[in-house]
């Protein structure tokens, strides 16, 4: 807004706004000095609509240059000016964009010292890694943008492609920072966003800056009031609430508790002191927080203030010379001497508060914070302190994942001796039941309803996340990934799966043996997954492979289920009468009935070969990403005890981890490693073309991998389980 008002006069200069309040703009005003409004809305279709709009307005004024203006936080307004400038860059000259990034909210200068934790060698090829990516993305406009967990570094890179100039609050912290080059890099392009920034125009700046946004002389009035004597400004910031909320599904509910907390703090707390008056700033906040503010407190001594943000008010010279509150962007970047106390949200305990603090000693604040403590306040009303003392582990993934979780959980419970509450998919939750070591099982749908204990979970460090995509592309074992990710090993003696059906009822099992005349005969279980297709074996295949355990005497059983994770995911339909159709027929907790009650289980790498892990069957799983020696059963103190593993791969080797390796993607593939699902994975096809797509596994015949089942269970590693 400033750069327009400063340029106002120049004809040669257009302007567009996109705002969420552009209803308080004086559009009138901005339409007679070449400015325009579009309204801004938080759905992808309606950027789709805007970067279109914002295209023709470019085309029709056949611009020659265009400074794009954006937050460098990865919200919603930064992902449209990225569509944008990924359709921009297409029509026009790099040297034709210049960009203004600007910090959008205090978790980006969070964001800028947590950077500073990483090790020398790691940051350096993140920032390497970045750089290419955004690069990349910038010459490939068809390439998905997706959010992971470092996309809030991506929109520091800008300056590799564009002309970029970017507004920092508190610039001078990375100037500290042991990554010299990389920030060196950014100081030089970076502009301080200080108290200062609105004062320091002329007086005809400020004055269409008042007219603009809605300030008319009525409400200057009431502004110049904030000045009386004895006046202490409370600094109150929504986006802490709406980040939470965003973060954890089910927390809004409990926002009005938070609120009417923090409000107290604010309103009543004698470390505040005294004073006249005492005015809670908090711009373009809904009228249900005010209400809140002015409960919480006497009314005659309470205002309330929504009009102009800090730096406005000070331009304006309305600003109490006492302020408080919480340290958002602006109150951030006043002098530290300037602000009485800051409030945090939270006890010192938890993580935001402890990032927080670490912030305002960088800034000099030399005075301990005050801690609203509003979680562990509502924590102590609505739940025992059992439930506050547990740890949480979330497993996301599919099937397997989840056993692989539950073994690594078993460990965690052993060596740490802290009561464990595992949640999952729906669709596992008995299977986490069987688990000896989890105290309590609650299904993902349904945590928004432990949203509370979720989020002072993640925040006091008593959280983990098992089997996510970087412990699935490790080079360790599954379990022992998730182990180090918690600081913990363990031998393979403890490793192997324990779960207690005792308390099951699978009656299901014993009757299907009765029907279909099952006894002390070699009895071998087929699971003919047609799911991922780097994964798949073809019907052909397992027809045949069926056929000729047919033929040597084995009852064969075709296991799986339609109704899976991923709709996709299907089952092979076996042409022979002589197999038995198992299909859909028992749930998770039976299918691990029948598997102890039968010889042999052959499979691709899927659910039931991880299942199989809490049994004693033979296992012969079919590898093709990923080498069989990460996500074979720990059994009997053994990795792969009983088990053959059939891995298959192409020049290439077993390519999942490639997925994640920037070099190979940007040199060989031409592409980028932004996560994704893992199920089309096949680098040979992208580069040799579709008839070689997935050749390890769909040109490898049922004749050979009969010869190595034949060979295993004749040899001494394969263990004959008892019907």
């Amino acid at each position: 807004m400033l750069n327009y008002l400063n340029d106002i006069g120049n004809t040669d200069i257009f302007s567009v706004f996109i705002s969420a309040e552009e209803s308080r703009l004086d559009k009138t005003l901005l339409t007679a000095h070449q400015g325009f409004v579009l309204p801004h809305a938080y759905e992808e279709k309606h950027y789709q609509q805007l970067i279109v709009k914002l295209g023709d307005i470019i085309d029709a004024h056949r611009f020659e240059n265009v400074e794009v203006h954006f937050p460098v936080t990865t919200s919603a307004i930064a992902i449209l000016a990225f569509g944008l400038l990924r359709q921009l860059s297409k029509r026009l000259p790099a040297r034709a964009l210049s960009l203004h990034v600007w910090d959008g909210k205090i978790e980006d200068v969070l964001y800028r010292q947590e950077f500073s934790s990483l090790r020398q060698s790691t940051a350096a090829s993140t920032t390497a890694r970045l750089a290419d990516e955004l690069k990349l993305m910038m010459d490939n406009p068809e390439i998905p943008f997706r959010f992971r967990f470092d996309t809030p570094f991506l929109f520091y890179f800008w300056h590799t492609i564009f002309e970029t100039t970017y507004h920092f609050v508190r610039p001078e912290l990375m100037r500290r920072n042991h990554h010299c080059p990389f920030f060196e890099r950014l100081l030089a392009r970076s502009v301080a966003i200080d108290a200062e920034c609105i004062k320091s125009q002329d007086k005809k700046t400020l004055m269409m800056l008042m007219k603009i946004t809605g300030i008319d002389g009525g409400i200057f009035a009431v502004l110049k009031t904030y000045m009386a004597p004895g006046t202490l400004m409370l600094n109150y910031s929504e986006a802490n609430y709406h980040k939470r909320a965003a973060d954890y599904a089910g927390l809004k509910q409990y926002e009005a508790d938070f609120v009417t907390h923090f409000a107290q703090v604010c309103v009543q707390d004698p470390r505040l002191g005294q004073h006249a008056q005492k005015v809670v700033h908090c711009a373009a906040s809904a009228s249900s927080y005010r209400q809140t503010f002015i409960s919480a407190g006497d009314d005659k001594n309470l205002r309330y203030e929504a009009q102009c943000s800090l730096f406005l008010l000070h331009a304006l010279g309305c600003l109490p010379q006492r302020l408080a509150g919480f340290p958002d962007l602006y109150l951030l970047a006043f002098p530290a001497a300037r602000v009485a106390h800051y409030l945090l949200h939270e006890a010192p305990e938890f993580a935001s508060s402890q990032k927080f603090l670490a912030l305002l000693q960088a800034v000099g604040c030399n005075t301990e914070p005050l801690y609203a403590r509003e979680t562990s306040t509502l924590m102590r009303k609505t739940l025992c302190e059992e439930a506050q003392e547990t740890l949480l582990i979330k497993m996301e993934s599919s099937l397997g994942d989840c056993m692989f979780a539950l073994a690594a959980v078993k460990q965690l419970h052993l060596q740490r001796q802290v009561p464990i509450t595992f949640m999952t998919r729906h669709a596992y939750v008995p299977l986490a039941q069987c688990c000896p070591w989890v105290d309590k099982v609650i299904a993902l749908e349904d945590k928004a309803n432990h949203a509370l204990m979720d989020y002072c979970a993640q925040e006091t460090r008593r959280n983990q996340k098992f089997c996510e995509q970087l412990h699935i592309v490790s080079h360790q074992h599954q379990i022992d990934a998730c182990l180090k990710s918690v600081g913990l090993t363990a031998e393979p003696g403890s490793l192997s799966m324990t779960l207690d059906l005792s308390q099951q009822d699978v009656s299901r099992v014993t009757q299907f043996f009765v029907e279909h005349q099952l006894g002390e005969e070699n009895i071998v279980l087929l699971h003919g997954n047609i799911g991922d297709p780097n994964r798949t074996w073809s019907g052909e295949n397992w027809n045949a492979l069926a056929e000729q355990f047919i033929a040597t005497g084995w009852r064969v059983i075709a296991i799986g289920s339609t109704n899976n994770k991923y709709a996709e995911t299907q089952v092979c339909t076996f042409e022979n009468g002589q197999v038995i159709n198992a299909v859909d027929r028992f749930s998770i907790i039976e299918t691990i009935a029948l598997m102890r009650r039968c010889q042999l289980l052959v499979a691709t790498d899927s659910g039931p070969v991880a299942l199989a892990g809490a049994s004693d069957i033979g296992i012969v799983a079919l590898y093709t990403i990923v080498p069989g020696d990460r996500r074979i059963a720990y059994r009997h103190g053994e990795l792969g005890w009983n088990a053959l593993c059939i891995n298959l791969k192409c020049r290439y080797g077993h390519c999942m981890s490639l997925s994640m390796d920037a070099q190979f993607c940007r040199k060989v593939l031409h592409s980028n490693i932004q996560m994704r699902r893992l199920n089309d994975w096949c680098p040979l096809g992208d580069v040799d073309g579709e008839q070689a797509r997935y050749a390890c596994i769909t040109r490898y015949p049922a004749e050979r991998l009969f010869k190595e089942i034949t060979t295993f269970i004749g040899s001494p590693a394969f263990i004959r389980q008892g019907g």
